[in-house]
């Protein structure tokens, strides 16, 4: 009975990944657009860049400093498909960036080499067009202005000649350009996705006395699968609902008959984690419980059964500059499960370090309370 149970819940849980992510994959809901690609065309009269958005969306533009750079937020858009940089080295425009601002908000940026020039962008049915016009080729110098001739005198047999007074020719003063207005960059922190997925690989170790009777005290190595959801979003802090389904197989000798002996152990994990956004690093620690599911075979007897109990883990997920979906995870758990075979009582549960690779992505964004 509970290895039927461990395969149907197994079941269910890769069932539930792999619905999770074939809605990710598929076009967002309704009300959502979606930033498809970014395109550029260079000719004599300036650079165009088109961004092309599938769905009805509202912009806003800001200009920006230290680095300059030309920011437009285009919401609600829930999803990116451009590529997150075009190299552009065109008319003071270095590069055009993609990201996810908010849940909702989708942001191209366009990085200058130097103070933004004048723009425009304009919304057409596909997108937007941003427009970057040449700059005026350089003005002629005016012509020196020519010294004054003095007027020529006729001597007086009588009295001194007065010198002409000299007429000063005041230089045009230089056209100042008009001070740029920058304004103040919204608030938000790092992308932020409520959902991921992963792939995870750790050590377990059992320092039960009695396990390590028959499969010795030496770390063992598990793998798993992970699915995470963001269930409440407040100013950087957020609490995710966690689950987990790993595999443990360790071999050793029966303690009565040195006949080789398998144990395989199915652990499943439901656990509440409370994060911390920073742009890099995002800390987390977390509390849940643990059902394991084992089948132990020997040459004497097979056994299966099962045993539940918690656990407490802590750790951080590291953000890939340039490539925000993908997460590395680091975790310490420690697990409190104890078997009863026989009247005999076997801990299964033991200290676990670990790593794993997760992909993020915003899936149904109304289950989520967000606050920012």
């Amino acid at each position: 009975m509970g290895r039927l149970n461990m395969k149907r819940i197994s079941a269910a849980l890769v069932a539930v990944l792999a619905i999770a992510l074939s809605l990710a994959a598929q076009a967002p809901a309704s009300g959502s657009a979606v930033v498809k690609s970014i395109g550029f065309v260079k000719s004599d009269a300036g650079l165009e860049i088109s961004v092309l958005v599938n769905g009805v969306f509202v912009h806003e533009t800001y200009v920006l400093s230290s680095p300059d750079r030309l920011v437009i937020d285009v919401s609600p858009a829930e999803r990116i498909e451009a590529l997150p940089t075009y190299d552009v080295n065109a008319f003071g425009v270095t590069a055009v960036r993609t990201g996810q601002f908010k849940p909702k908000v989708s942001r191209v940026i366009l990085d200058f080499s130097g103070p933004v020039p004048e723009y425009d962008v304009q919304k057409t049915d596909n997108g937007l067009i941003v427009k970057i016009a040449a700059p005026p080729p350089p003005a002629e110098k005016p012509a020196a202005p020519s010294a004054p001739v003095e007027p020529v005198q006729e001597e007086k047999p009588v009295g001194e000649a007065k010198p002409a007074p000299k007429v000063e020719i005041a230089a045009p003063a230089a056209k100042t350009a008009a001070p740029q207005a920058k304004i103040k960059e919204p608030a938000g922190g790092p992308v932020f996705y409520n959902t991921t997925v992963g792939l995870m690989g750790g050590s377990y170790k059992n320092d039960s006395e009695r396990f390590g009777e028959v499969y010795g005290s030496g770390t063992s190595i598990q793998f798993g699968l992970n699915l995470s959801r963001t269930l409440l979003y407040v100013k950087g802090f957020h609490l995710d609902v966690s689950g987990e389904a790993r595999l443990v197989s360790k071999s050793g000798k029966a303690t009565l008959s040195g006949d080789e002996a398998k144990i395989r152990i199915y652990p499943l994990t439901v656990a509440a984690l409370l994060m911390f956004d920073t742009k890099y690093i995002i800390p987390f620690a977390g509390y849940g419980r643990d059902w394991f599911n084992y089948k132990e075979t020997s040459a004497l007897a097979d056994t299966s059964g099962s045993a539940s109990g918690d656990h407490f883990q802590g750790g951080l997920f590291i953000i890939i500059p340039g490539l925000e979906n993908l997460r590395l995870k680091l975790y310490y758990k420690h697990t409190r499960v104890t078997a009863t075979e026989n009247e005999i009582e076997v801990k299964l549960g033991g200290p676990e370090f670990g790593f794993g690779v997760s992909y993020g992505f915003n899936f149904l964004n109304g289950a989520a309370l967000v606050i920012r």
